[in-house]
């Protein structure tokens, strides 16, 4: 079974959990972005490398349409702009 990162909306960004059982990283990501580097900053764009991560990548599993995942969650207060695709959602993804 290959491992791969489901994104989802937290706070009104998209993130993503590392795949690698244990490891507990989570960063933001970019929508379109094809694959989690674990010891990528979690920020884009930012210089250094995480400490203490697994250093593994893995793909990511985007919703058909990321813009009509958030245009519903936009006139929301930060705090409850947050979307998990349904577990049959993400097993269609996969296939």
């Amino acid at each position: 079974m290959s491992r791969e990162v489901i994104a989802y909306v937290n706070w009104g960004r998209w993130v993503g959990d590392c795949a690698t059982p244990g490891c507990g990283n989570a960063r933001m990501l970019s929508p379109g972005e094809q694959v989690f580097d674990c010891d990528a900053p979690g920020r884009p764009g930012a210089p250094r490398p995480v400490e203490g991560v697994c250093a593994e990548s893995y793909p990511i599993v985007w919703p058909d349409d990321p813009a009509a995942v958030m245009a519903p969650l936009a006139g929301l207060p930060e705090g409850q702009r947050n979307w998990k695709p349904e577990p049959e959602e993400t097993d269609d993804a996969a296939r």
